[in-house]
């Protein structure tokens, strides 16, 4: 974990924690990345990689994570040389250009270009499945949350929003394509 930290601070990344054992028997180290966005470095037990791998997400829970740019090239170089992250343009973005993150085989997150956007955000967040994203964005503005985005809805089904807590924390809420 600390090589890790150390190489991602030679890509322009800044350690916020050196990396620690914590309770659960990982190791975690905390780093921004070089627009700001802080992440968190886990190096997981056999076991927990197991047992997180066994199914797939259900609704509340997390599913995948986003990322927000001003500067997209910059962004991906950063993360395909931390991480070795693929970038793919997904054809149903309907606002700012829109990426799909490949860690492994499938899509586990995406990236939101907004190069373009006068008053682009920066932001790495996490998103949550959700059974139904409209009722779900009520739901959370009625116990103090706001809306930043949304809900939309991509051009092959997918429905998402961007909100924050009541303390100013970033996540995404989606529901897959029907059918």
């Amino acid at each position: 974990m600390a090589a890790d930290a150390a190489r991602l601070e030679k890509l322009g990344a800044a350690v916020v924690a050196p990396a620690a054992p914590d309770g659960d028997r990982s190791v975690r180290a905390r780093v921004t990345d070089p627009r700001g966005n802080v992440l968190t470095l886990v190096s997981r037990t056999g076991a927990q990689e197991a047992e997180q791998g066994a199914g797939r997400p259900q609704p509340g829970a997390f599913a995948s994570f986003e990322i927000g740019t001003t500067d997209a090239e910059a962004t991906r170089a950063f993360y395909a040389q931390a991480f070795g992250w693929r970038f793919e343009p997904d054809p149903g973005s309907v606002s700012a250009p829109y990426y799909s993150i490949f860690t492994g085989p499938v899509p586990t997150g995406g990236m939101y270009d907004y190069s373009a956007v006068a008053d682009g955000a920066e932001f790495a967040m996490p998103t949550f499945l959700a059974t139904d994203v409209p009722t779900n964005v009520s739901r959370a503005v009625s116990l103090g949350g706001a809306v930043e985005y949304g809900p939309e809805a991509t051009t092959y089904g997918l429905v998402f929003a961007r909100l924050t807590d009541p303390h100013g924390n970033r996540f995404g809420l989606f529901t897959m394509p029907q059918g």
